[in-house]
């Protein structure tokens, strides 16, 4: 699902609050994808993995077109680790042990390369073809003068993985879409 969000802020006694509108969009793994099938995997049953996600944007402060967030990771809480996105990323993701960054690793064996692919999935198959969706949605109600806000909402390609390959998956994403124009 894909919707606007107002968050209101007042500090102290103030009277006076800022209100952040950010676009948000929601989505659910289905089975076709990776992420879907490692869910459904009886031998993954004890992970108990669930393939939903969700990215979100600020996209104005009190009525102000935003200057873009530093994206972070979230596994319903926020993680210390910054993605290098410019927007925020929550999902089921298996984090490490000391739940500062999110479960990763090519050199891994058992389990802990289930939860490496894990995210790696929920990553690619499910975060990615979400914020392609957001940035879609957000190209039909950017204005002209707004085209450089709406542009500093796609990712770089200059971020650390494992973000990088969400980032080159949501090219992928994007390349059929009009997006653009």
């Amino acid at each position: 699902s894909d919707y606007d969000l107002d968050i209101s802020e007042h500090h102290g006694a103030s009277a006076t609050g800022v209100v952040s509108r950010w676009t948000v969009a929601a989505s659910v793994g289905g089975k076709e994808s990776l992420a879907g099938k490692m869910a459904a995997d009886p031998g993954n049953f004890h992970l108990r993995l669930v393939p939903w996600v969700g990215v979100a944007a600020l996209v104005s402060v009190d009525g102000k077109t935003a200057v873009p967030s530093k994206g972070r990771a979230f596994c319903f809480l926020p993680l210390p680790a910054e993605t290098g996105l410019p927007v925020h990323v929550n999902g089921y993701f298996e984090l490490s042990s000391n739940r500062r960054d999110i479960w990763r690793g090519d050199d891994m064996a058992g389990e802990g390369r289930i939860r490496a692919e894990w995210n790696k999935a929920l990553l690619e198959d499910v975060v990615a073809p979400t914020y392609a969706r957001m940035l879609l949605r957000l190209s039909k109600t950017a204005e002209p003068e707004s085209s450089e806000w709406y542009h500093s909402l796609w990712p770089s390609e200059t971020i650390a993985e494992p973000w990088a390959s969400l980032a080159r998956r949501v090219y992928s994403e994007v390349a059929g879409l009009p997006v653009l124009y």
